[in-house]
């Protein structure tokens, strides 16, 4: 049973791969895993570890429930787009990467995308996670309606927004090396690493209470 379910991983293995167009080496060093290690999973002689899956999301966006069980989307948060519909979104992202001078390199960082992976999306050969497009759009003052399905105008940049661009460019490519970091560490490590970012987070909520609170003893001493 158990064999069998690692050879139905594989083929959603070999199925995903097939959607990049890419040779097991070429996909390998795209996922940052090693090609022999991408040829055991694509034939069920091994199960993606938690590692392994969190590369493949942040290099795919591809979903683990998907991937594991063949259940749901492949991708995560997509809006479905297929044929005229994503060449016609991808048409319309070049026009607004242009339109707003970014370079391929420059919106590809923006989307978390590589830039292979955003070359697809401008070519209409594969969609955008939801979440990234709209980010994306948002960064860049666009119409997320005009850029689905072509409705009304793409929107001006206002004066700040291409700083603003700009500097979303460096947080998301700064984001995508730290999750591909936290990918290739061990599983109780991530959980040490995510607690202090918690412990952090919330060190910092209390220090702002603090600061915006009256002192009660104002004025008395």
């Amino acid at each position: 049973m158990e064999s069998y379910l690692y050879t139905e991983i594989g083929n959603r293995m070999k199925e995903l791969r097939a959607k990049y167009s890419m040779s097991q080496r070429k996909f390998a060093d795209f996922v940052n895993i090693n090609r022999a290690y991408l040829a055991a999973l694509e034939t069920g002689r091994k199960r993606p570890s938690s590692n392994i899956l969190m590369q493949l999301k942040v290099s795919t966006h591809v979903s683990s429930d998907w991937l594991l069980d063949g259940v749901g989307p492949m991708f995560l948060d997509s809006h479905g787009l297929e044929g005229d519909a994503l060449k016609s979104l991808g048409s319309r992202l070049r026009q607004l990467r242009e339109g707003r001078g970014l370079s391929m390199a420059e919106a590809a960082a923006q989307l978390g995308a590589g830039e292979e992976e955003y070359a697809r999306y401008e070519a209409g050969e594969a969609e955008p996670p939801r979440r990234e497009l709209e980010l994306y759009a948002s960064g860049l003052d666009a119409s997320m309606t005009w850029l689905l399905d072509g409705a009304g105008e793409p929107g001006e940049p206002g004066d700040p927004t291409l700083e603003t661009a700009r500097q979303a460019i460096e947080r998301s490519a700064a984001a995508r090396r730290v999750a591909a970091l936290m990918g290739s560490l061990p599983d109780a490590r991530q959980e040490e690493i995510l607690q202090l970012v918690r412990d952090r987070a919330l060190l910092e909520k209390l220090r702002r209470q603090n600061e915006e609170e009256e002192d009660p003893f104002l004025g008395i001493l």
